[in-house]
């Protein structure tokens, strides 16, 4: 008998061994339920255990922003029995635990109903512990301990204020200090990741409960800038960008500036409807843009001007073409804005103002992608309809991007006579004209010392 326990036990360990291993070794799982779709197309993945609540995902080639994203992780069978567990034990190694009493009771002929039932329920007891430890554990992550920081700061702040729903579109707009808080709160989460991850990881849960827009979660405002851009953009350089549109007018009050912006103005819950349900002139984006309160459009640009390979930021463009030819006197039309300042102010620096003119220069908006083919089919056919059709759209857009170069150029120039200024004036009064002469390249055509006229 003590050598079929010894046996045993042998038996026990080595399995734990090959456990031990196999939790080091790659597996294959599933990712289901993302936001970015692409992503979920490319399955099974391989996937490798750093720790407790830590996976890398090994793959030979660059599938996507995968922090940009939620979804829920499926590990196939029996794959689950070694990489899932509890305290860095394998599910299997548990199982094997609570058999091995029933195992020993067999072999020693001494198994009894009463026991028989104190070791299911053992397990049961030990199966529901684990259960609830799991569920409290995924709950408690710091993404979303602090989502619930961050609802507890905006009751706070809002104590007198009841939560209801508005009407879709203009009055549904943020001011770019509210943006400023989600981006100072939520920091060190974002880094530099973009408008994906901030709609995936922190609108949506931070409005699950109300269901209403984050506009409308944080005080909705009526609409002063219409913003389009692209979700790929990094967030920081996003609010920047719309941060140097605010201050741009000189307003000492410039972080109460209000913008539309679908991923704070649109209701995340209710997408189809935002969109209209199929009908353009009933989406949030038309209602919004077409308002009186509306200045012009901040068009948030990067170095290769990606917006303008977006459909629904063609939509827009179209819009803001249509609105600064009917109303001109109280619509500033389309301003392109980076993360350095707004190119039609001349600020942003000239040379990624030249970038962005070199990549325009052969853009074509015929070329625009949508995640949806119906809003494309829609999108190209208003533009095809409009006078001109995309030719007028791609004119308009690069005459836009012509006239910040020029005054990008101009404001260089200025910038360079200022410094030449100060620094002849830090030059003592004869140093500037000796260092000019000395400077001076001598020509084919001059004289050198000691030559004579008619040599």
């Amino acid at each position: 008998m003590t050598s079929l326990l010894f046996g045993l036990m042998t038996a026990v360990c080595l399995i734990m061994a090959l456990m031990l291993s196999a939790w080091l070794c790659f597996y294959q799982l599933h990712i289901e339920d993302l936001s970015l779709q692409d992503l979920q197309k490319r399955r099974p993945y391989r996937a490798r255990t750093l720790s407790g609540r830590e996976l890398q995902l090994i793959h030979d080639e660059t599938v996507g922003p995968w922090d940009t994203t939620m979804g829920s992780v499926r590990i196939h069978f029996p794959s689950t029995l070694f990489h899932t567990g509890f305290l860095r034990i394998p599910s299997l190694l548990w199982l094997i635990f609570l058999l091995i009493p029933v195992v020993v009771t067999l072999i020693l002929g001494q198994l009894l109903l009463r026991m028989l039932l104190l070791i299911i329920a053992s397990a049961v007891l030990i199966s529901s512990v684990l259960w609830i430890a799991f569920y409290w554990m995924s709950s408690r992550t710091s993404l979303v301990r602090r989502h619930r920081q961050f609802r507890e700061k905006l009751q706070r702040l809002h104590k007198t204020r009841v939560l209801k729903s508005c009407p879709r579109g203009p009055e549904r707009a943020i001011t770019i200090g509210q943006v400023g808080q989600l981006y100072e709160f939520f920091q060190s989460f974002i880094k530099d990741r973009s408008m994906y991850y901030i709609c995936s990881n922190l609108v949506i849960p931070v409005t699950e409960d109300c269901k209403l827009s984050y506009a409308e979660l944080v005080g909705p405002r009526q609409v002063n800038w219409f913003v389009s851009h692209y979700w790929g953009t990094p967030f920081q350089e996003f609010v920047a960008a719309v941060r140097h549109n605010a201050k741009s007018d000189g307003a000492v009050d410039w972080q109460s500036t209000a913008y539309w912006i679908c991923t704070f103005s649109n209701n995340q819950w209710e997408v189809e409807a935002e969109l209209g349900q199929g009908d353009y002139q009933e989406s949030s984006f038309y209602k919004s843009l077409r308002s009186e309160s509306c200045e012009g459009t901040v068009m948030v640009l990067d170095e290769q001007a990606l917006p303008l390979r977006r459909a629904w930021c063609l939509f827009e463009l179209l819009q803001t073409k249509l609105i600064a030819s009917e109303r001109a006197s109280s619509f500033q039309g389309l301003l392109l804005c980076t993360s350095s300042g707004v190119l039609r102010n001349g600020q942003g620096g000239i040379e990624i103002a030249m970038k962005v003119a070199t990549c325009l220069a052969t853009l074509d908006l015929r070329d625009a992608k949508a995640t949806d083919e119906r809003d494309l089919v829609m999108i190209q056919s208003l533009v095809e309809k409009m006078p001109g059709g995309f030719h007028a759209t791609n004119a308009f857009v690069r005459k836009s991007i012509r006239d910040c170069l020029i005054l990008a150029h101009q404001n260089f120039e200025v910038d360079f006579g200022k410094l030449l200024e100060i620094l002849n004036e830090s030059l003592p009064a004869d140093a500037l004209p000796t260092l000019l002469s000395s400077a001076r390249p001598t020509a084919i055509g001059d004289k050198k010392d000691g030559e004579k006229d008619g040599e």
